[in-house]
């Protein structure tokens, strides 16, 4: 008879709901074209975790700006799906053992390193968010200026767009051509 009682009172986990399916928006989101052959953004497991941190960034400071329990927890449920994905990704490279412990460090502090420089560079304004660009999703490379500009549009429209919804509709915006 507990078991029932106990069934009954079970709560819905929203957070977990709400986070599963932005994390799966977020990937989704990633694996637009527009970004590898319009905008020439490397279409290799680098690349892809650039694009997903930034992707992140903006969801996880529009998350930041709620300020509740319900924000917070789906922002570290967020989380959580990245790393473990992220771990999954390094052994699906065939990475052995001792280096995918070394590589998931290397880009947890990567990652978390980028959240960072982007935070600044959001407040600072478009120059700052620009050169965090460049470094970060092109390497530095030289003559990437129109798609570091359209980049960094892209991630000032997309962070705008996501300050003006209600945190259990958040989507990105379709400003793709």
């Amino acid at each position: 008879m507990l078991k029932v009682l106990k069934f009954w009172r079970q709560e819905k986990n929203e957070s977990k709901e709400l986070s599963y399916l932005f994390y799966q928006m977020i990937v989704a989101q990633i694996r637009r074209e527009w970004f590898y052959t319009d905008l020439h953004v490397a279409d290799t497991p680098f690349g892809r975790f650039e694009l997903m941190t930034i992707h992140l960034f903006l969801f996880l400071r529009r998350l930041k700006g709620e300020n509740n329990t319900l924000a917070a927890e789906i922002s570290q449920k967020i989380s959580d799906y990245f790393v473990i994905d992220l771990d999954e990704s390094l052994r699906e490279l065939r990475i052995s053992e001792t280096k995918v412990a070394k590589q998931f460090n290397k880009f947890i502090q990567g990652f978390y390193g980028r959240l960072v420089a982007y935070d600044k560079a959001f407040e600072e304004g478009r120059d700052a968010l620009k050169i965090v660009v460049h470094r970060n999703l092109y390497a530095g490379e030289a003559g990437r200026e129109v798609q570091i500009e359209v980049m960094t549009n892209y991630i000032n429209a997309q962070g705008a767009f996501l300050q003006n919804q209600n945190i259990n509709l958040l989507q990105f915006k379709d400003i793709e051509k």
